[in-house]
Parts: structure tokens; C-alpha cells; sequence
């Protein structure tokens, strides 16, 4: 079973690659299961506001007692604990599930976006109405909202470093979805990927950006 895991702030992709990497793996005839950011992350924010409860990591304690009763070629989970240290970033809550998926052979997929891109991708998404509205009432300003968005995404960075899972950091700038499909499902594929990446020691070109 290849178990992976697909992180990245909102805007980066993770729908539309999922889409994309589902589609190939229809095309190949492989069994799969994703299971969704509702699952893996929910209502965490909400519940944080009102106070960081003392087991608020239940989510990923349950999804990771499930993932032995799962019997297919792949395991998909949108969202995992990147996001969970982007609103509580102390990494001693969440080591133990970066082993314990570290033993169970998952590799991790960070989607990623420049700092300057924040507004166009994370805030003012034309494809959901209302969404920069909320966010700008939650936070009180839109300059107060960009920079919760920017420091959420470079607390997932920092995240992504600490993880000792073999990982992958894809720049979604240009939204070649069908490309970063191709590149998850060859690297996952490919027994010479399993040990963890550097930024610099794999790039791939698609429409002149680097990803």
C-alpha cells in the first residue's frame, strides 16, 4: 500500500491535484481511498478559537488507528498534522504521528506557493463567494488576514522540515495540476524516491516554473 499525504495552506491545490492524481489512478486500475481534510482536520479551527482543548489532535489519533483496516493499493489523506502546527506550531504534540506514519511507510506532498501570492490565491479565490468577507471579519482587516494566511504557510515550511517522512514541496504557482499528478504518482512509484528531498535535488520544469 503506498500511504500518502497531501498538505498545503487553502489555494495551493490540494483539491485539484487530488482530482488529477485520481484520475491517473483510475487510468492504471489502482485501488484507492482518500480520506478528506473533513476527516483529518474538520471544525479544528473553530475549536481552537475557543481554547486549545487538551486532545485536539483526535482527528489524526483516529484516521491513524483506521489506516490497518484499509486494504488498497493507495491511501490518500488531505490534510494532516502541517496543518494542525500551522495554528498550534509545537512540534512535540505531533512527532509521534510523524513516526508512527515514518513506520508505516507514508511519504508526504507539501503544496506551496510564493509569500506574494497569498492575496490572489489564499484570499480572494474567485471560485468561492464570500470567502475574503469571512476571513477579513474574522481577523479584523485584510492586512491582519494576509498575515495570518503568510505566517500559516510558513509554518507548514517549517513543519515540512521537521518531518522525517521522505517528502516532496511542489510550487503550484503555474496550476498545472495534471503535471503535479504526474509528479506525486512517478515519485510515490519509484523505489529511488523513498528517502526524504531536498528543495534543490529535485526539480522538474513545467511551463518555465520550477515545482
Amino acid at each position: 500500500m503506498s500511504l500518502l499525504v497531501i498538505d498545503g495552506l487553502t489555494g495551493t491545490g490540494k483539491s485539484s491535484v487530488l482530482t488529477a492524481l485520481i484520475s491517473r489512478l483510475k487510468t492504471l486500475q489502482a485501488s484507492y481511498r482518500v480520506i478528506y481534510e473533513e476527516e483529518t482536520f474538520g471544525e479544528l479551527m473553530d475549536e481552537i478559537r475557543a481554547g486549545v482543548p487538551e486532545n485536539f489532535c483526535w482527528r489524526l489519533k483516529a484516521v491513524l488507528n483506521k489506516l490497518s483496516e484499509l486494504q488498497t493499493d493507495w491511501v490518500i489523506l488531505e490534510r494532516f498534522y502541517l496543518s494542525y502546527y500551522a495554528l498550534v506550531p509545537e512540534w512535540a504534540r505531533y512527532s509521534e504521528f510523524d513516526q508512527q506514519l515514518n513506520k508505516l511507510g507514508a511519504q508526504l506532498v507539501l503544496l506551496t506557493y510564493p509569500p506574494e501570492r497569498v492575496a490572489q490565491r489564499a484570499l480572494y479565490r474567485y471560485e468561492r463567494q464570500g470567502w475574503a468577507e469571512g476571513y477579513i471579519d474574522l481577523y479584523g482587516s485584510e492586512a491582519a488576514t494576509l498575515e495570518a494566511l503568510q505566517t500559516s504557510l510558513k509554518q507548514r515550511e517549517k513543519a515540512f522540515e521537521l518531518s522525517q517522512l521522505p517528502k516532496l514541496k511542489i510550487d503550484t504557482s503555474a496550476s498545472d495540476w495534471t503535471a503535479y499528478a504526474e509528479l506525486i504518482q512517478n515519485w510515490v512509484s519509484s523505489p529511488r524516491m523513498r528517502t526524504p528531498l531536498k528543495r534543490s535535488s529535485f526539480r522538474a520544469h513545467q511551463n518555465g516554473s520550477t515545482f
